[in-house]
């Protein structure tokens, strides 16, 4: 059975390093998003395909690190 692990272990590794930078990125990202179609003037098309893109860059890398993961036996779902 593979041991679970501590907490120091889980903050401390590289990978969920990763995952923290990549859950700020689409936490920065999102905001944007919202801002742009808050109120009038609406976005020029450009800015919408910009907008888009680094919301779908940031949600793919959050997606991407997430699967590298390790799995966990005890998993309720």
């Amino acid at each position: 059975m593979e041991k679970p692990m501590s907490r120091t272990e889980t903050s401390t590794s590289p990978t969920f390093g990763t995952l923290n930078q990549a859950a700020k990125a689409v936490s920065r990202e999102a905001p944007k998003l919202c801002l742009a179609f808050s109120k009038p003037p609406l976005p020029s098309q450009q800015d919408v395909g910009q907008l888009a893109d680094s919301v779908l860059k940031s949600v793919l890398s959050l997606s991407t690190v997430y699967y590298w993961l390790p799995n966990s036996r005890d998993k309720t779902c």
